[in-house]
């Protein structure tokens, strides 16, 4: 019971120290011309996703310039689509990813072979697998 307590109270300031991280990251973007990184930018995405939720990540995902939109940054809302079992929106990014060239490395198919076997679709996996081997 006790453990359960401080796990929790662990979770909120996790939450609350990267809900100041974002405020800060989005004050330096704005005020200092700042151009983020596609690193940092993945990082973002992430703490935006743990903190606001995958709509408002999706928001930032959108704002991003497209040159800074790197196979890393699709990737990130990829990972973000596949821990919400968001299917439908996880294939769309992989098929942006494979359009764009960005699915040349195991990353987005491990991901999506990850989330299909978690969600029972073992069919799709045998097609992510010969993909692969095709490349």
């Amino acid at each position: 019971m006790v453990a359960e307590r401080i796990k929790c109270k662990l979770l909120v300031l996790d939450l609350t120290l990267l809900f100041y991280v974002i405020q800060i990251s989005q004050w330096m973007a704005d005020h200092h011309n700042l151009a983020l990184s596609p690193s940092d930018i993945v990082v973002r995405l992430d703490m935006v996703r743990r903190v606001h939720g995958i709509k408002l990540a999706e928001k930032d995902f959108n704002d991003v310039p497209n040159n800074a939109k790197t196979y890393k940054v699709y990737g990130a809302l990829l990972h973000a689509y596949v821990l919400q079992r968001s299917v439908k929106k996880a294939e769309t990014i992989m098929q942006n990813m494979r359009e764009m060239g960005f699915a040349t490395s195991s990353f987005p198919y491990n991901m999506l072979i990850t989330h299909y076997y978690k969600i029972g679709e073992n069919d799709k996996i045998e097609v992510l697998i010969q993909e692969m081997e095709e490349k």
